[in-house]
């Protein structure tokens, strides 16, 4: 029996004491656990049959084939990952058919490195890699060497990587910090500007990589292909230093800045934006990933490299365009959905507005492995425009001045075949623009190229204010070649009236206009006007034989009414349209 003064009991401890002596419990609990599982983390490794089945079962698991290792030599986890094997096998999953190949694996980094995932490796060897195109997806990947290797001065390494992809040879080198670590093995780890070069067929890639708060970021700022410079810069930054799947991409063309996130996990996505796009820095970018993609693709270029194929890419992409310029004057803003699955793309309800024209746009494009409703891979495009100020737009092309001219377009366009070539040989459908009344400078007309106004109107001032009563253009699309029918603008000056063709797979425009004056001014017209040339950029040149007959009562015979009814319709053009006394009646001059 224990007896206690009143001055001697134990006093009842506070909460706050409470609190902290659980506290001290937890975090000394919490370590001997830690440093029980790294003891057994230590001893665990070796090359025990145990460990080899796991390793191959996680390969089968990641790759979708059957994984073989023939030699399997060490696996460790603690206080150093390590991985040393050789002799890999991939095959189908019947077995029957080997779809990868590896010699050998010598990788290591510190536990704790990988732990907080910092990417610092201490040794990476791999050797003899070869996987078809079935593993891969697309096209044959082999690498001959990838390592790491400590640099003379002892301060820094490299990575060397040289292989083949799609035929194509690359060659991969990165300058990087390093330092030893021990008699054998050094660290390795990304500096603040560590240089990297990449060579890739045609391609030089330079630029560096840097540690950043979120992983590493990659900078290219030197594209040359061909030994020709391109102008377009680009980074990647990965979002999380080991087995990312999340990256921030960014390019820049000119004055034009596109960048986004990308997701690469099991539904993959890319979302894009540009504050401001310059259409003129589009043809360095279309380069770039045009020849990129070619090097890239499923078939290689020298087989045909025209055939429509999206095999083994599954995703979705979205472009964000909020100021899109061209000779930096606003055009307007786009915003432009993608979808690429199945060998599919499909681009459904692209919107924005252009020259204060609203769009609305669909595209539906089957690549030759894949069946469309017809049965044959095909492409279909809808494209609608709903009033847009064609005179505003010809002042941002060509500075023609202000003006208040609205347009309505629609495009139905279709065609069948498994390459780009056979598709444009086999389009279908129509063009038709139409406008009522409105004033444009003279200039504006100058559609086709800058002397098309001094041609057909000498003595018109292309400065000069027209007031625009009617104009229909309509192009019958039979067999990729488009046919006017009709081409007729009505002013309170002049009368136009045009035939001819745009022959899209030759990439060849032929049209004759001819001019009728409505005052005394303008009688010196020439006789007919020729159109003709490549698409990109036509001649214009006087004619003084007509194809076309007299131009008085002339609007009526070239305008259907039968034709025009659907295009009338679909476009949203009543009764009360200026466009109607020209196909239901004749012309009356002023």
């Amino acid at each position: 029996m224990v007896l206690f003064f009143e001055d001697d009991k134990p006093k009842e401890r506070t909460k706050w004491q409470k609190r902290r002596r659980l506290f001290i419990k937890i975090v000394l609990w919490i370590a001997v656990l830690m440093g029980v599982s790294l003891i057994v983390l230590g001893n665990i490794g070796g090359n025990s049959k145990l460990l080899k089945d796991g390793f191959e079962s996680f390969l089968t698991q990641s790759s979708g084939y059957e994984a073989e290792i023939g030699s399997f030599n060490e696996m460790q986890f603690f206080p150093t990952a390590k991985l040393d094997i050789e002799d890999v096998v991939f095959k189908s999953v019947d077995g029957k058919t080997v779809t990868g190949t590896v010699d050998s694996v010598k990788a290591s980094i510190g536990f704790w490195d990988v732990f907080f995932s910092n990417l610092r490796p201490r040794e990476l060897k791999i050797e003899g890699v070869s996987l078809s195109s079935e593993f891969t997806g697309s096209a044959p990947l082999t690498i001959g060497k990838a390592e790491l290797v400590q640099n003379e001065d002892q301060s820094t390494g490299s990575l060397k990587i040289n292989g083949a992809y799609n035929t194509h040879s690359f060659n991969l080198r990165a300058d990087i910090e390093s330092a030893p670590l021990t008699s054998n093995k050094n660290l390795f780890w990304i500096g603040d500007q560590t240089p990297i070069k990449i060579e890739f067929a045609d391609f030089v890639f330079s630029g560096f990589t840097k540690r950043t708060d979120s992983g590493a970021k990659f900078s290219i700022e030197d594209i040359v292909f061909a030994a020709e410079p391109l102008p377009v810069k680009a980074s990647l930054e990965v979002k999380s230093a080991l087995f990312s799947k999340t990256f921030h991409a960014s390019m820049t063309s000119g004055s034009t800045v596109i960048h986004g996130d990308i997701d690469l996990s099991a539904s993959s996505k890319a979302d894009f934006v540009s504050d401001i796009f310059h259409l003129e820095d589009i043809a360095p970018i279309q380069k770039l990933v045009s020849s990129i993609g070619l090097l890239l693709a499923h078939k290689t270029p020298s087989v045909n490299s025209d055939l429509i194929d999206f095999t083994g890419i599954d995703m979705q992409i979205f472009f964000d365009i909020k100021d899109l310029r061209i000779n930096d004057k606003t055009l307007g803003h786009v915003k432009i959905p993608l979808t690429i699955r199945d060998d599919l793309l499909r681009m459904q309800n692209a919107t924005g507005q252009l020259a204060e024209g609203n769009l609305d746009a669909e595209l539906v494009l089957f690549g030759a492995n894949a069946a469309s409703q017809s049965g044959t891979p095909s492409l279909t495009l809808d494209v609608f425009l709903k009033e847009l100020n064609y005179a505003l737009l010809q002042d941002i092309l060509q500075d023609a001045g202000p003006g208040d001219a609205y347009v309505d377009t629609i495009i139905r366009i279709k065609g069948d075949g498994e390459t780009y070539t056979q598709i444009t040989e086999s389009l279908n459908g129509k063009v038709s623009l139409i406008a009522g009344k409105g004033k444009m400078p003279g200039k504006a007309l100058n559609v086709w190229g800058a002397g098309l106004v001094n041609a057909m109107l000498p003595s018109l001032d292309p400065k000069s204010e027209m007031d625009l009563h009617c104009v229909i253009a309509n192009f019958d699309v039979v067999d990729g070649i488009a046919t006017a029918n009709p081409l007729f603008l009505d002013t309170k000056r002049v009368t136009v009236v045009g035939k001819g063709t745009v022959n899209f797979i030759k990439n060849k425009i032929k049209i004759q206009l001819e001019t009728e004056p409505k005052e005394a001014a303008f009688l010196d017209v020439t006789p007919a006007v020729n159109i003709s040339g490549a698409l990109s950029k036509p001649e214009i040149s006087i004619s003084k034989l007509s194809a076309l007959s007299k131009i008085g009562g002339l609007a009526v015979g070239l305008i259907n009414p039968a034709f025009l009814a659907v295009s009338l319709t679909d476009l949203g053009v009543g009764d009360d349209h200026p466009c109607r006394e020209f196909i239901d009646a004749p012309a009356t001059a002023e």
